[in-house]
């Protein structure tokens, strides 16, 4: 097994120590595995004496990024650049990060875009700070790797009630928002929003109408749905309607919480019906961020009048 240790800050190495010699043990009674250790900065930065690796009993990094931006967007960028050139050289079945820093999320993105495993490794303490990188990245971690199931990705094989909700509120959990409830979906089917289930059993066509709903139900209300649903009908097939859903829903997800920036004109047509779901999906995904931004925000009102007292 390969693995590639990442290293962003100074403090990153007394974590992956132990790490590094139990590895070192484990090849020399014969098992395989290597560990390729990558940091981020420059091979000039004066924090790393070599004392420290001596003191340590771990060897230097094998390669340095020379990453030493302080500007984050100029930081994260040329790590990803640099890490993804990295990893194309030197390929590795398990890359693991440290700590949240903003090596670990850019590192991590590389890694996931390569169909690479991460490990995480001490993820470390709240402060609730959103002036602290860590804090941001922490918020923006579940939903960078956040992805709704296409429609031809969907079990099309017969769910009852609650392994539907089951799967529904499994899928959308990074997001944050209330749950699905089995006697909600009964009130859809008796609002008419969904079909009826068949012998109890629920379809794909079921899960498709249900996921959507789950998603933009804070901001939109029944009869609006119902309209909605009256648009998707006239306009384009179930499967098209959804799948253009997870598409745009996924590109402005990324772009509030800044992992991407948001592509304009997904799919090969533009129509009113698309910009009235483009208006929808905007308005959930700011109601999204600033549900989780409050929810920290009040996090930390908590813990700094529990600090003061």
């Amino acid at each position: 097994m390969k693995v590639t240790i990442i290293a962003g800050a100074r403090p990153n190495f007394m974590k992956i120590a132990p790490l590094m010699r139990a590895i070192k043990a484990a090849k020399a009674a014969g098992k395989n595995i290597t560990a390729r250790l990558v940091y981020t900065g420059s091979d000039e930065d004066k924090s790393l004496e070599p004392s420290l690796f001596t003191d340590l009993d771990m060897p230097r990094p094998d390669v340095y990024l020379h990453v030493d931006n302080t500007d984050f967007f100029q930081r994260m960028a040329g790590i990803l650049v640099a890490f993804a050139r990295e990893l194309g050289q030197h390929p590795a079945q398990v890359v693991l990060v440290v700590d949240d820093l903003t090596p670990t999320m850019a590192c991590s993105i590389v890694a996931k875009k390569k169909g690479i495993k991460v490990a995480h490794l001490v993820a470390g303490t709240r402060s609730f700070d959103m002036d602290m990188p860590k804090e941001v990245n922490s918020m923006m971690e579940n939903i960078e790797g956040f992805r709704l199931p296409r429609y031809e990705q969907i079990p099309n094989v017969g769910l009852y009630l609650e392994q539907v909700v089951r799967y529904v509120n499994a899928h959308l959990a990074p997001l944050g928002e209330s749950e699905l409830t089995s006697s909600m979906v009964s009130n859809y089917v008796k609002q008419g929003l969904i079909p009826s289930p068949i012998k109890k059993s629920y379809t794909a066509e079921h899960l498709a109408r249900l996921l959507f709903i789950a998603v933009v139900k804070p901001v939109v209300q029944l009869e609006g749905l119902r309209l909605m649903f009256g648009i998707q009908e006239d306009n384009y097939p179930l499967q098209t309607a959804y799948d253009y859903f997870c598409d745009e829903f996924e590109n402005m997800l990324g772009a509030a919480f800044g992992i991407a920036p948001a592509r304009d004109g997904i799919g090969k047509t533009q129509s009113d019906a698309k910009d009235l779901l483009r208006n929808t999906i905007l308005a959930t995904v700011n109601k999204v961020y600033l549900d989780r931004y409050l929810e920290d925000y009040q996090k930390r009102r908590e813990k700094e009048i529990h600090r003061q007292e």
